[in-house]
């Protein structure tokens, strides 16, 4: 009895096996059916990632990388845009398309990796980034504007004894009417003959009849030499925008910090800081 049960396991078992060979062999046939199945990896399995980003340098201190699909700026800290070629711009005017590297300023090369020389204010950018610089001139500010600054800061201030007193009369955003920005300041680092009251910056914008400011600080005595200063550095309209962007540079009499440019651009009908660094 027990020799009967051994054969029927053995039986059970040899069918099994038999099943089992049956099935890899019908796999076996099916990968040489289609031979193309494990085929070696081409430029279409593994596309190249498009850089989603371009990018915008204002003078030794600022590298704006754009988010195209975004819409949204960042800054960059590494200043790393090797293999990326730039339409670069020396004091408002064309220079040529470069590429940069930066080493404590940056260094302009043209395609055989010969440097090129320059002397003067650098901005550049990717050539994804359509920017059209604005020119200006610069003047001082009148009894009208005395008005607006005293109506914004509150305070009796001395307008007649100004560290900082420009005015820009400018189309911002070409609808044939001139617009204006104010830069004002009291901070007099270096002057000890005029009031230390109610010391400030002060900058903003008249559009159209409304008023943007864009900065507005009041300053103590104590804090004068900390304190940063502002000039208006460029005019830009930035693809093709209706309304140019401002960009405003920040410096310091001492070395409390470092310069930085600041980017307002025109969102909801006002002006808007949208990055500095």
């Amino acid at each position: 009895m027990k020799d009967k049960k051994y054969v029927i396991l053995i039986f059970i078992v040899v069918i099994l096996i038999i099943v089992t060979l049956m099935i890899l062999l019908m796999q076996n046939n099916d990968d040489v059916d289609k031979p193309n199945t494990l085929k070696p990896s081409t430029d279409a399995d593994n596309p190249v990632v498009e850089d989603k980003y371009d990018y915008l340098v204002i003078g030794d201190y600022s590298l704006w990388s754009y988010n195209k699909e975004k819409d949204t700026w960042s800054k960059r800290s590494d200043f790393n845009v090797d293999n990326k070629k730039f339409d670069i711009f020396i004091n408002n005017n064309y220079f040529g398309n470069y590429y940069l590297k930066f080493v404590k300023s940056w260094n302009i090369f043209d395609e055989n990796d010969n440097y090129v020389d320059y002397d003067g204010n650098l901005i550049a950018h990717t050539q994804n980034i359509d920017v059209a610089i604005k020119n200006y001139e610069i003047t001082e500010i009148d009894s009208q504007e005395k008005k607006e600054i005293l109506n914004i800061i509150g305070d009796d201030v001395d307008l007649d004894n100004l560290d900082v007193n420009e005015k820009i009369v400018v189309d911002l955003d070409n609808n044939g009417v001139n617009d204006k920005i104010v830069n004002v300041s009291n901070i007099h680092y270096t002057n000890d003959d005029v009031s230390r009251n109610n010391i400030f910056n002060l900058i903003y914008v008249v559009i159209n009849g409304d008023v943007n400011i864009l900065i507005n600080e009041k300053i103590k005595e104590k804090d004068m030499l900390i304190a940063p200063s502002y000039n208006v550095n460029y005019l830009l309209n930035i693809n093709n925008e209706k309304t140019a962007s401002i960009i405003i540079t920040e410096g310091f009499f001492s070395e409390a910090g470092d310069t930085a440019n600041l980017l307002f651009q025109f969102k909801d009908n006002k002006y808007k800081k949208i990055i500095d660094n």
